[in-house]
């Protein structure tokens, strides 16, 4: 296992600048709406859109130099899109909450080849394989290795080991400015999700929520896992979610050899509509922490992409839908534009017509288009999805369909 910086730097691509221009009068704003491409300073594909215009956002927008993107929805939204994944790129491990030491050393050892197969070099921040970082020196143990992994300048990507229950410790002792200097992908998801959100929302860096490293250990059916991480981290083009042959929740950790699977619905209609727009996700309980903290993004005009693990069984539903229903009845949850629900593990019990039971309930939720039984979240196999980016679904009995549009 590589430890530390490699030697040798991968060389960066250029992206290329493509530009179009229009003319729009509203309100305030007057101008020509331009839409430009074009790498920053720092590496990252910054996508800039709303220029020239008689107001501050004008003086704004030349102060940054091209380090944003202005999307003109009525309001002004920010957002980077991080440079992708390529052959001979350096991925960081760092483990923001569980430690690498409850994985077995040939797991790991797995992981690390197999994306080595892919073409990338993997190295490890120095604290991951510590127990007991649970303490305050633990966290900022952590934090280092955060840190350490954005500044690094031959780092190209951010993969967390494993989950938890304590990645929202480190919060308040990150420099968000070092990763608005340094954007990069970072990639995660369950409890990680509370940094996926964060790191949106304090540095408008889309961020990945879909697999871990310790994911990549699957020996079995892992295929249509690595095919969607292929799709969202190593390409820009848009990508379809296609529905998995088959599914599991089985503990394959455990015993590689002996795998549950079974025969996927396919999606599940809940609610008819269309939706397109800003996407967020994915963890329920990652929303229900950050819900009254100033790190959870605003959701108003969103796509919701919601999963729950297996941690509270038969009580999931009751549980979920209290904290849907808290997100909803706020100010901004009232007006999201649509909602894609995760496929729920088998010991949840949880049924497609619980689920449109539970939606119909909801007076927000009566006219927005809800699609669910998706493979995203604590079942496998799983896509990786854009914390941040655009996505577009379209709900019906005859035809289901979500597309992911910017990543």
């Amino acid at each position: 296992m590589t430890s530390g910086h490699p030697r040798g730097c991968p060389t960066v691509c250029t992206p290329s600048v493509q530009n179009s221009t229009t003319t729009v009068s509203h309100g305030l704003f007057r101008g020509s709406f331009e839409r430009v491409e074009e790498p920053s300073r720092s590496g990252g594909l910054f996508l800039l859109e709303m220029r020239h215009f008689q107001t501050w956002a004008h003086i704004v927008n030349r102060l940054y130099k091209l380090e944003f993107i202005w999307y003109f929805t009525g309001i002004f939204i920010a957002f980077m899109v991080p440079k992708k994944l390529k052959k001979g790129d350096q991925i960081r491990i760092i483990a923001p909450s569980d430690s690498a030491s409850i994985i077995s050393k040939e797991r790991i050892k797995f992981a690390e080849q197999r994306l080595m197969q892919l073409g990338f070099l993997v190295t490890y921040g120095k604290n991951v394989f510590v127990d007991n970082l649970s303490n305050e020196h633990g966290i900022q143990a952590k934090v280092s290795d955060f840190h350490d992994a954005f500044e690094d300048k031959s780092v190209k990507g951010i993969i967390s080991m494993i989950g938890g229950l304590t990645s929202h410790k480190l919060l308040k002792h990150i420099d968000w400015n070092i990763l608005k200097k340094n954007p990069k992908i970072f990639c995660g998801y369950s409890d990680i999700d509370v940094l996926a959100l964060a790191i949106y929302k304090m540095t408008d860096l889309i961020t990945y929520s879909g697999i871990h490293f310790s994911t990549f250990s699957q020996k079995k059916y892992f295929d249509y896992s690595q095919d969607y991480f292929s799709k969202c981290l190593m390409s820009s083009r848009n990508y379809k979610i296609i529905p998995s042959k088959n599914w599991s929740d089985d503990e394959w950790y455990l015993n590689q050899e002996k795998r549950e699977l079974v025969s996927n619905e396919g999606f599940w209609s809940i609610n008819p509509g269309k939706a397109e727009g800003k996407m967020l996700g994915n963890n329920v309980s990652a929303f229900a922490f950050l819900q009254d903290a100033e790190y959870l993004p605003i959701i108003k005009n969103t796509i919701l992409f919601l999963e729950k693990d297996n941690s509270w069984g038969k009580d999931t539903l009751l549980k979920f839908e209290r904290i849907l229903r808290a997100l909803v009845q706020t100010k901004d949850g009232s007006k999201i534009k649509g909602l894609v629900l995760g496929r729920f593990t088998k010991n949840t019990g949880i049924l497609k017509e619980d689920l449109k039971r539970m939606i119909g309930e909801i007076p927000e939720l009566k006219k927005t288009p809800v699609i669910a039984n998706v493979d995203f979240g604590h079942t496998d196999p799983k896509v990786v999805l854009p914390v941040g980016g655009k996505a577009k679904i379209m709900v019906s009995d005859k035809k289901n369909a979500i597309t992911i549009l910017k990543h």
